[in-house]
């Protein structure tokens, strides 16, 4: 094109802004942002490494409220979780009692032993009307006052407890010089939990622990 390569119509354009075009190029370039000097590059990397924490605080905070919201969730699943067992504790409590709590020993079918106390009790498991539960019971004839002491204040001390993480009170009877206590049965106990974590060389998780210290506190 002749005029350095102008057509026509750029020449008149730039005729009739009368060199406003100029300017406006200018502006256009003055915009791009130019790359720090030397001398500028400490404060341009102060500056950059600022932003970055500031969006670092940024997602620790979102990250912080995500946890709260976690344990939230954990709490709430925990107190579901033990409203659920007092529910079934009821239950299975209520469902003794419709069936005759005091019972005679006649009526109950005794299985195998289970273990035996300090004071020279025995613990057996035992049925009754399709009911699953635990006799405890004490030879009166053999056994010296201070075992036959003890093992009445707690069948007393039984009787006036009801709570979803002790073994609940169903009953007592004499049979045959027997004291017997009749009680809810549970298939293992915090014993057991330990003995077995230890044969299989297992740690506890921590939701284990959590759970198993809760139970402790809201039993004592």
């Amino acid at each position: 094109l002749p005029n350095g390569g102008m057509s026509a119509t750029m020449q008149r354009q730039l005729a009739a802004s009368n060199g406003a075009l100029l300017p406006i190029v200018r502006g256009a370039a003055a915009n791009v942002p130019s790359r720090p000097t030397l001398e500028e590059l400490p404060a341009h990397v102060q500056a950059r490494v600022a932003v970055l924490q500031m969006e670092l605080e940024r997602s620790q905070q979102r990250v912080t409220a995500l946890d709260e919201r976690l344990q939230m969730s954990d709490t709430l699943l925990s107190v579901e979780k033990q409203a659920r067992a007092a529910a079934e504790t009821k239950l299975r409590r209520d469902f003794a009692l419709s069936h005759g709590v005091n019972f005679k020993v006649e009526d109950v079918k005794w299985h195998e032993m289970l273990g035996t106390g300090g004071s020279g009790c025995k613990v057996h498991r035992a049925t009754v009307s399709g009911l699953t539960i635990a006799v405890k019971h004490l030879d009166l004839t053999s056994s010296v006052t201070e075992n036959r002491d003890a093992f009445e204040r707690e069948i007393t001390l039984l009787e006036m407890l009801c709570h979803q993480h002790l073994v609940n009170y169903l009953g007592h009877d004499v049979r045959k010089g027997e004291l017997c206590l009749f009680m809810e049965f549970y298939t293992g106990t915090l014993h057991d939990a330990v003995r077995k974590h230890r044969a299989e060389r297992r740690a506890f998780t921590a939701e284990q622990i959590t759970d198993y210290a809760y139970q402790t506190r809201a039993a004592s």
